[in-house]
Formats: structure tokens, sequence, C-alpha cells
């Protein structure tokens, strides 16, 4: 009778194991990135939505009577942030100080929407992805990062809208939490980085443009 040998049950059974591994492997490579492109997407939707509400006059609560206020999205790597920088970021409204800035409570882990608080929500960071860098993209076109050292460096960023002009304002703290400028600036990048060391960039330009 025809039949397997056992040398060849072997063989198609490491052929089996072998094939497994490598599916297994680059399935946890895949959801990976998928998941650390999908965080991207999340911030740049949140980024989008506050252009638009920036732009359209949107009322900060029904009833309240309260438009014209820029609205934005503060990303914190400073040691003020604590454990929270990395791996959240703030959506904010404008409202009390209307410096184009994110005015900080006390914690940066409280947000009360109202008050005297300009803080909407605090959004975490899925499945373990962080915030990696925050960089500026200067009038010649290079980056300044916070990564690169001590000095003028963003240690956090502020990136507000409001109308009529949909190009966004962006303000820069360094990392001895004192605001800086950088004159002729076109932009900023926010830098993610996934538990497996891939990595994905959001630049958002003066003009309003995000990538």
């Amino acid at each position: 009778s025809a039949g397997f040998t056992l040398i060849e049950l072997m063989v198609s059974v490491a052929v089996i194991a072998l094939v497994t591994a490598v599916v297994v492997y680059n399935q946890g490579d895949f959801s990976d990135k998928i998941s650390l492109v999908n965080t991207a997407s999340d911030i740049e939707l949140q980024i989008r939505e506050a252009q638009v509400y920036g732009v359209s006059v949107r009322e900060f609560q029904p009833s309240s009577n309260e438009f014209n206020f820029a609205y934005g999205v503060s990303i914190n790597l400073n040691a003020f942030a604590g454990t929270l920088g990395p791996t959240s970021y703030v959506s904010f409204i404008d409202r009390v100080t209307k410096d184009a800035r994110y005015a900080t409570p006390a914690t940066w882990a409280t947000c009360t929407v109202g008050g005297a608080s300009e803080c909407l929500k605090i959004y975490p960071l899925s499945r373990k992805n962080t915030i990696s860098d925050l960089c500026v993209i200067t009038s010649t076109g290079t980056d300044v990062c916070r990564s690169q050292g001590s000095g003028t460096r963003p240690g956090r960023i502020d990136l507000s809208f409001l109308r009529p002009d949909p190009s966004a304002v962006i303000s820069f703290v360094n990392t001895s939490r004192n605001q800086v400028t950088f004159p002729g600036h076109k932009g900023m990048k926010i830098k993610l980085t996934s538990p497996k060391g891939n990595q994905k960039t959001i630049i958002v330009y003066t003009t309003g443009q995000i990538a």
C-alpha cells in the first residue's frame, strides 16, 4: 500500500511548523504597525476637529453664548506632565487666557470642563504607543527636536485654530517650561513610537496642512 514514510511525515510537520512560526511572528509586527497607524490617525483627526471647530465658530456649550474661541491640541513631554506626557494629549479651548496656549491646571491629569478650565478632554494613546519626540520645523526647513538635548528645545507644543484663518497657530514651550519662539518656523512634528520600535510622524504646517 502507498503511504507516507516517517521521514516524509516529519518533513511535512517541520514545514508546517516553520510557516506557522513565520506567520505568528509577522502577525505581531503587523498588528503593532496597524496600531501605530491608528494612533497617528486619531491624533490627526483630533487636530482636524480643532481646526473645524475653530474656523466654523462652534459654541463652547449649548446656550453658553460663548463663540469665537480658538480650539486646539496640546502635547507635553516636559516633566510636569508626568507619565501622562508621552502617553496622552489634551484637547482644549482657548477661552480663559486667550493667548493661543493651553492654560494648564495644577496637575496635568486634571481635566474639568467649564469654569476656569480650558481642558475639553484628555486622550490616552492606545496599545502602549507613545509620543517619543516633538520637533519644530525651522525657517530653513531643518528640525529642532526635544531629543537633541537641552537649550531651546520644544518640550511642549500647543496647536490651535481661530477663525477666519484656517492656518495653525503654534506655541512652543521649552524643557524649562518657558515659552520660546522660532521666528519664521514652518510647522511642527509629533513623533510616535510603538512598543516594537516602529515609528510614525505627524507633521502640521503653519498653513494648516496636516501630513
